[in-house]
C-alpha cells in the first residue's frame, strides 16, 4: 500500500494542532506543569513560551487577551523566591485587565540580567577582599627556655675539695697554704705538732709513729754522764 509521507505528517499535525476542547486541554496541562528553577531560569523561560504558544496554537473557546493574562499570573506565582520584589512590583502595575505577554517577557528579562550581575559584583567584591587582607602570621610554639648551666663557683660549692696526699698539695686546698702543706713539707708536721695544724683542716691528719726508747739505754747513758 502507497502511502504519501507528507500527506501523513500534515494530517498528523493538523490533528493535534485542530483548535479543539481536548487540545487546549492537552496544552493547558503542559503550561500548568511549568516549573521555573533557581539557576535554570533561561531554560525555564524557554519551555513556558513555548508551551504558551501551544496553547494559543489550539485554543478553542479562549481569546489570546485571556489566555494572556492568565499565563502571566501563572508564571508570576511560579517564580522563585530570589524574584519575590518583582513579582510584587508586577502585581502592583497591573491596573487593568490588559496583561501583555510579550512585556512581561521583556521585564522578565531585564530582571534576570540585573540578577546576573549583581551576583558577579559580589562575587569580585569578595574576591578583592580577601586579596587586601593581609596572611594572619602564624605564630611558632614557644619552647621552654633551657635551663642556665651552674657555673664554675656552684660546682666547686657542690663538692668538697680533693685532700693532699702522697707529697702532693691540693692546690684548690683552702684549708692551708701551700708553705704550710705537711704532705708537701713532712717536717713541719714535727716542728708545730698536731696544734700547729689549722683546726679546720677538712679530713684526719696520719699521726706519725714516734721511734721506740728502750728504758736500759736510757739508765746507761744517764750514769756515763755522771762519771764524765
Amino acid at each position: 500500500m502507497d502511502y504519501d509521507p507528507k500527506a501523513l505528517w500534515d494530517s498528523i499535525v493538523s490533528h493535534f494542532a485542530a483548535k479543539t476542547v481536548e487540545n487546549s486541554a492537552n496544552a493547558l496541562d503542559r503550561l500548568f506543569n511549568s516549573q521555573f528553577l533557581e539557576g535554570e531560569m533561561e531554560g525555564s523561560v524557554t519551555s513556558f513560551c513555548a508551551a504558551f504558544r501551544r496553547v494559543v496554537e489550539v485554543r478553542s473557546k479562549f481569546d489570546r487577551k485571556s489566555l494572556e493574562a492568565v499565563a502571566v499570573v501563572f508564571a508570576l506565582k511560579r517564580l522563585p523566591a530570589s524574584f519575590l520584589v518583582f513579582r510584587q512590583l508586577q502585581f502592583a502595575s497591573f491596573k487593568d485587565d490588559d496583561i501583555k505577554f510579550d512585556n512581561f517577557l521583556t521585564e522578565l528579562e531585564v530582571e534576570l540580567r540585573r540578577q546576573a550581575e549583581a551576583q558577579l559584583q559580589q562575587a569580585s567584591a569578595a574576591r578583592a577582599l580577601a586579596v587586601s587582607q593581609p596572611p594572619v602570621p602564624q605564630h611558632p610554639t614557644p619552647s621552654p627556655a633551657p635551663a642556665p648551666a651552674p657555673s664554675a663557683s656552684n660546682k666547686r660549692r657542690g663538692r668538697r675539695p680533693p685532700p693532699c696526699a702522697n707529697g702532693i698539695h691540693d692546690p684548690t686546698c683552702t684549708s692551708h697554704t701551700k708553705e704550710n702543706c705537711w704532705h708537701l713539707y713532712p717536717h713541719k708536721e714535727m716542728q708545730t705538732g698536731p696544734s700547729g695544724q689549722p683546726t679546720s683542716f677538712p679530713y684526719p691528719v696520719a699521726v706519725r709513729p714516734q721511734p721506740f726508747i728502750d728504758p736500759t739505754s736510757l739508765n746507761l747513758h744517764h750514769q756515763q754522764n755522771q762519771l764524765n
